[in-house]
């Protein structure tokens, strides 16, 4: 849950924070109260995790604050869209920047005796090629495709994470296959993915 007695994680830089007048201060104070838990919600769907998302909360809200002056001449619903982006594209990056650290049970676990080895090697170079692959896409469709053949995310989740329609996760989901099919990536995706 989001904590609600420090706004910013130890070590943040809050330069722009002691540089707001009271009026700007009161208004970033509204907007925290209004929008954080969409912003937790949104970076716990990206991220899979509470702690990260509530960091990213926190560096997203001392982006927003760096750029509140900007506040004054926005609408409602402007305002709530650029804090949906600063939040999803902090979270997005956050996730991007992480590696793959496995769980000590996954470590320790041995293998039982149906398990074949080989096959769960050739799965794991699979999935590494077809991120690769998937990492040549343009932006909107690298983040459609990877959401849903990679974190395997239904079109709905990744609508509400990326901000969009579910027909418009559909088609990119689309139009990333017909790139892959059309281009050197074709082994991978064939004429059924």
């Amino acid at each position: 849950m989001m904590p609600t007695a420090c706004l910013f994680k130890p070590g943040a830089d809050v330069r722009g924070v002691f540089l707001m007048t009271e009026k700007d201060r009161e208004m970033m104070a509204g907007l925290y109260r209004t929008y954080s838990r969409l912003m937790f919600q949104i970076a716990r769907l990206v991220l899979a995790d509470s702690a990260g998302a509530e960091d990213a909360v926190s560096e997203a809200f001392l982006k927003i604050i760096r750029h509140c002056e900007k506040f004054h001449e926005m609408e409602a619903h402007q305002i709530k869209a650029y804090i949906v982006s600063t939040i999803r594209t902090t979270a997005y990056n956050m996730h991007k920047q992480r590696k793959p650290v496995a769980s000590d049970e996954a470590l320790f676990a041995l293998p039982d005796e149906k398990t074949n080895i080989e096959d769960e090697v050739t799965k794991a170079e699979s999935r590494a090629t077809i991120t690769a692959v998937i990492a040549q896409l343009p932006d909107k469709l690298r983040t459609v495709a990877h959401a849903f053949f990679v974190q395997g995310l239904s079109h709905e989740d990744i609508a509400r994470m990326y901000g969009i329609s579910v027909s418009a996760s559909k088609k990119r989901l689309e139009r990333a296959k017909l790139r892959l099919r059309e281009g050197e990536m074709s082994p991978f995706f064939g004429q059924d993915c």
